[in-house]
């Protein structure tokens, strides 16, 4: 399938979404099956969505959509939690090897909540451990009994004060997006396509603001590839186009978009470049 043009009148989500629905369908066994990375590469670009239907069109061949009782496109929602001094952010922004990270993330299609912990592995790996909430579960009230003690082993594990952070936690910065994962049926190799990106402050814990505040990232997309290692076609096209791999984190851009006193630090191109300059964190 050749490259689709779009229009100046044309929506570039729409053109997406339609991508999207001429790929085969997949389920997520098969896609766990197919795709099953454990050692694996990261390499996340920002592109317009309207470049993300052209490399659909361009891969058409190689790659199946993941589908769930009909839906191709799934909304997530995450609530990330930090300490008082945000620990979390700045141990990113640092690079230290006992980092980590914590958020319900929230399936909203099928009102599925789950407590995350990410933490670094060996040779600079990422671990993530999840435990599945109660349907009924208010995202704040995550970190109490089970979701307590889930946090505390998976800190406590990489030699970190486990008690003593899970007792500091609060709720910081909310994330919402749009989700459709691709996967080479031929290759251990997943790519993850985010759109309608926004991210909301939480009043008080952060700049102890009192207004509704949320930040968006328009016209534009995340895209994530997964491959145990050297890169994927995905890969390569996105650089024959001139993207390059960008340094991401969702929540460490929210942070410094909300709180300019935390820094930009490794996340400054991308909050620059994408973001409107007026943001309290962004600079020119």
């Amino acid at each position: 399938m050749s490259d689709r043009v779009i229009g100046a009148g044309d929506d570039p989500v729409e053109a997406l979404l339609s991508s999207v629905e001429e790929l085969p369908a997949t389920g997520l066994d098969d896609v766990d099956d197919r795709a099953r990375l454990q050692a694996r590469t990261d390499r996340k670009y920002v592109v317009p969505v309207s470049l993300v239907s052209r490399l659909i069109d361009a891969n058409h061949d190689e790659l199946v959509a993941l589908e769930i009782a009909g839906q191709r496109v799934f909304r997530y929602t995450s609530q990330y939690w930090d300490t008082p001094d945000r620990r979390s952010y700045r141990d990113a922004a640092g690079g230290r090897r006992r980092r980590f990270k914590v958020r319900t993330r929230t399936y909203e299609d099928d009102a599925t909540l789950r407590l995350e912990v990410k933490t670094r592995g060996p040779r600079a790996s990422t671990v993530k451990a999840r435990l599945d909430l109660a349907p009924d579960t208010a995202r704040h009230d995550a970190l109490r009994g089970d979701g307590t003690a889930f946090v505390e082993h998976q800190l406590t594990a990489i030699g970190l004060d486990g008690r003593g952070i899970v007792a500091r936690l609060e709720p910081t910065v909310t994330t919402s997006y749009r989700r459709t994962t691709l996967v080479h049926p031929s290759a251990s190799q997943r790519t993850t396509i985010d759109h309608r990106l926004s991210f909301e402050a939480i009043p008080g814990p952060v700049g102890e603001r009192e207004d509704h505040v949320i930040h968006t990232l328009e016209g534009f997309a995340v895209i994530e590839t997964k491959s145990p290692g050297a890169p994927s076609s995905i890969d390569r096209w996105l650089w024959r186009k001139g993207a390059r791999p960008d340094t991401i984190s969702k929540y460490a851009i929210g942070m410094a978009l909300f709180d300019p006193s935390l820094g930009a630090h490794k996340w400054a191109r991308v909050l620059r470049d994408h973001f409107d300059r007026q943001a309290p964190g962004v600079r020119a």
